[in-house]
């Protein structure tokens, strides 16, 4: 979601880059979030874009700021119930590629006059598949062999996602809260390559599969 903002632009090892520059930094509901840049994409990836009224860009922050964000700021305002009484909302998705792929979230709230207690919390299986071939021709004496190389990897990967809440609205025009943000990310890599040698003299082919 954030590549749709001007400037930013996701590089290696998920860094987020504005103008080409890394640097920057994100809030989430004007509160900085310290993370790393691994650590930081895990959590936007986890975040689902329902829940996000929207993002806002500062290109030139203040002296109010961090300094470590001289580069920029990216702040993602959260969506807020404002009506009095409770909410709860469930949301799922699913899409199939080489595997079934679920985005589900559950978000709810409670809200009084003066109190606002809110949380959600995300699950997303963004699963990825890669195949790639190759081969080439060697010539051993007066044999000759072919070698084709089938190389498959699979990334199993679960995203846990939450946010938690309260607000106490002291004055019309004031409020204080508190909020923790958390995520737990489940990442599993698996590779399987296979050799075919196929030896054109005797027509004979020979399998050396290994992970």
């Amino acid at each position: 979601m954030l590549k749709k903002l001007p400037g930013i632009s996701v590089g290696q090892n998920d860094n987020i880059l504005f103008r080409g520059a890394s640097g920057i930094n994100v809030m989430i509901d004007g509160k900085m979030t310290y993370l790393s840049g691994s650590q930081l994409a895990n959590l936007l990836k986890g975040m689902s874009a329902e829940d996000i009224n929207k993002i806002e860009l500062i290109t030139s922050p203040t002296a109010e700021f961090d300094a470590a964000g001289n580069t920029g700021i990216i702040n993602i305002i959260p969506i807020k119930n404002i009506k009095k009484g409770y909410a709860v909302d469930l949301r799922t998705a699913v899409s199939k590629g080489k595997y079934w792929m679920t985005n589900e979230n559950i978000s709810a709230s409670l809200r009084t006059k003066k109190i606002n207690l809110y949380g959600s919390f995300d699950y997303n299986t963004p699963h990825r598949f890669t195949q790639n071939n190759s081969g080439n021709t060697i010539n051993e004496e007066e044999n000759t062999f072919q070698l084709n190389r089938e190389n498959e990897k699979t990334f199993k990967i679960k995203y846990y996602t939450w946010r938690l809440g309260t607000e106490w609205q002291f004055s019309p025009k004031h409020n204080i809260g508190i909020s923790y943000h958390g995520y737990i990310d489940d990442f599993k890599g698996f590779n399987n390559s296979t050799v075919n040698k196929v030896d054109n003299s005797g027509g004979v082919t020979i399998f050396y599969p290994f992970r």
